[in-house]
């Protein structure tokens, strides 16, 4: 199990793996404004850890990675919304999202693994 959300981790760019260590504060659900209340990127890099998304996002798709270098896209790394990295942190299931009450959870084991 480690291994595996290992994987997913560090598949992430630096904003969204900083944004799965901030939320992991909270013991149970959460909604998108307690998320936005602890949720700080100040100091990270635009464009940090893009390359890592985009790979693991060729790999998925499968494209061959080895045909062609991945490009760095321009300043993604900070997201513009919360909500935008959460969404990402839903597809790669690190986040669990209830929209019955709007509100996200993360697995116990995720929750230790980013604390």
């Amino acid at each position: 199990m480690s291994a595996s959300l290992n994987l997913s981790y560090k598949s992430l760019n630096d904003a969204r793996q900083r944004i799965l260590r901030q939320i992991s504060v909270f013991p149970s659900s959460f909604d998108l404004a307690a998320a936005k209340a602890v949720i700080s990127l100040q100091g990270i890099k635009p464009g940090a850890g893009d390359e890592r998304e985009t790979q693991a996002a060729r790999e998925a798709a499968g494209v061959p990675t080895s045909s062609a270098p991945v490009k760095r896209s321009k300043g993604r790394a900070v997201p513009q919304r919360e909500d935008e990295s959460l969404g990402i942190l839903y597809l790669r299931s690190l986040v669990e999202y209830d929209t019955a009450t709007e509100r996200y959870n993360l697995h116990d084991l995720v929750r230790v693994f980013a604390g």
